[in-house]
């Protein structure tokens, strides 16, 4: 059974944390999907109503487990959402799952922060979904025309698994899937890395 509980700071990296995603998250999240939709398996844009109803599931979900990202801020002020990553697909019996990820629209536009928010949240997630959720795998698809999602990817110590050729089409063109994994053992190696 999954374990959503988060003891306050215990998924935390430099200034970034994971929390429980929270209902007042999900409007936010609802106008990041719907601005990056193409580089996601979503095929339209995502209504509030039908945002509150994936919420509700997501909370039912055994198989899926989703927090929020938080930049820390300075200063005592507010932390930030920045973001929502988590594990979906979950297989308990293969004891493996799917990566999701995704950030503000600004922050994803910019390769650096980009760069930090996602090392900082695959870090976090492996901890959890290894320490926490004792699972043997996890993996994550990607298209081809996310170049630097890959390098990203590939710098964090994921491995290239395998490609779909022509999988996804989007903006009247066809594009192919990488998938990259990463598993409990290669964790134990890059885990005391930071980044």
């Amino acid at each position: 059974m999954i374990d959503r509980r988060l003891a306050y700071k215990e998924y935390c990296v430099d200034d970034r944390c994971l929390i429980q995603l929270k209902k007042n998250h999900i409007e936010k999240i609802r106008l990041w999907r719907n601005a990056q939709i193409t580089v996601l398996r979503q095929k339209k844009s995502v209504l509030p109503e039908e945002q509150k109803r994936w919420y509700a599931n997501m909370l039912m979900d055994k198989n899926q487990v989703l927090f929020a990202l938080l930049k820390i801020a300075p200063s005592g002020r507010a932390p930030l959402l920045i973001g929502y990553c988590g594990l979906v697909h979950i297989n308990w019996i293969k004891k493996r799952g799917e990566i999701s990820f995704i950030v503000n629209p600004f922050r994803a536009e910019r390769h650096n922060l980009y760069k930090q928010d996602f090392l900082s949240g695959l870090w976090l997630l492996s901890k959890y979904a290894f320490e926490k959720q004792r699972l043997k795998e996890i993996f994550t698809e990607t298209y081809s025309f996310r170049k630097r999602h890959i390098r990203i990817l590939e710098e964090f110590g994921m491995k290239y698994k395998r490609k779909a050729i022509k999988s996804y089409y989007c903006n009247s063109k066809y594009y192919d899937s990488y998938f990259h994994k990463l598993n409990s053992k290669d964790w134990k190696k890059i885990k005391n890395i930071r980044y």
